[in-house]
């Protein structure tokens, strides 16, 4: 609560927090491919061939070509960082190319993402790469109104106790901000880039996606009427 000059009024600020929860009804997950070869040539071939395996595989689960955007493509040299017994002058050498080609995937269907988490898996082989799984609400809007509603009772009922407490009237709002964040599930940690493909379908749990809305109020103080 801060006390003010003759000329502005007091005022206190408060901030309430509101939570709601909903199931997921969509997935984000980045997938693609990761190969290391003898030159560039053959590790940009090697790279585009698993690539549109992976794409392939993702259209044939059912994966909308509007739900899929290349995320990243790299190409980087690939160099001999081992200890020599004598130091040669100049550059490390390079001993290969490794190239990389990642797809970020927007699942519609939750449940349906193990499965198509094992085509990709399958169809790049050994440079299969998974990563970043995140789960979220396509529309958000109405989980959102409910924490807002929450975070803003909440925000109400501790300025009517404090002002209670001070033995002052609460008055109109004279500010308010608005923040808010969204909590899914943990990210995946990367998979593949070398090792064997999954032998099986991945077990994926999306749990609950939380939204929190924090409503930072400034109210008026008003003194009671003397009686």
């Amino acid at each position: 609560m801060t006390s003010s000059s003759s000329s502005r009024p007091m005022t206190i600020d408060v901030t309430g927090v509101g939570t709601s929860s909903t199931p997921p009804d969509a997935a984000m997950i980045d997938v693609g491919v990761q190969v290391v070869r003898p030159t560039v040539g053959e590790a940009t071939s090697v790279a585009a061939q698993l690539a549109r395996d992976v794409l392939q595989a993702l259209k044939s689960h059912g994966v909308a070509a509007a739900d899929i955007t290349t995320r990243d493509y790299h190409v980087h040299p690939e160099h001999d960082h081992r200890p020599r017994r004598q130091p040669q002058p100049g550059p490390t050498p390079v001993v290969g190319y490794r190239v990389g080609n990642t797809l970020q995937l927007t699942i519609r269907e939750p449940d349906r993402l193990s499965a198509i988490i094992d085509a990709a898996t399958q169809a790049a082989g050994e440079g299969a790469m998974i990563n970043s799984l995140r789960f979220g609400a396509s529309d958000p809007v109405e989980a959102e109104s409910l924490a807002r509603a929450a975070a803003w009772a909440d925000a109400q009922t501790r300025a009517e106790h404090l002002a209670q407490l001070a033995g002052v009237t609460l008055g109109p709002v004279v500010a308010m901000t608005e923040s808010r964040r969204m909590a899914g599930g943990p990210p995946m940690p990367m998979r593949g880039g070398g090792g064997a493909a999954m032998a099986m379908a991945p077990p994926v749990e999306p749990g609950q996606t939380g939204i929190t809305v924090m409503v930072a109020v400034t109210f008026a103080l008003e003194h009671p009427a003397a009686g």
